[in-house]
């Protein structure tokens, strides 16, 4: 378990069930409609020659404010 969490020069290979291998990917499951429910997120790192995973709490961004 990566229970130090993520560090300099990790990979994050996936999110819950989905592959990070791309920013695409990543925008994909952070942009989830539904990932408020699937907290906290399970993600897949690679360091060195291991696979580790951990537990990732993702708070939803707030609204943005209308620039005047």
């Amino acid at each position: 378990m990566a229970s130090q969490g993520i560090h300099r020069n990790d990979i994050l290979v996936g999110m819950h069930v989905w592959e990070t291998v791309s920013l695409k990917n990543l925008a994909y499951v952070i942009n989830r409609k539904d990932l408020s429910e699937l907290q906290p997120l399970k993600f897949y790192i690679l360091r060195g020659r291991e696979t580790l995973y951990g537990y990732l709490p993702i708070t939803e961004k707030p609204p943005e404010t209308a620039r005047r």
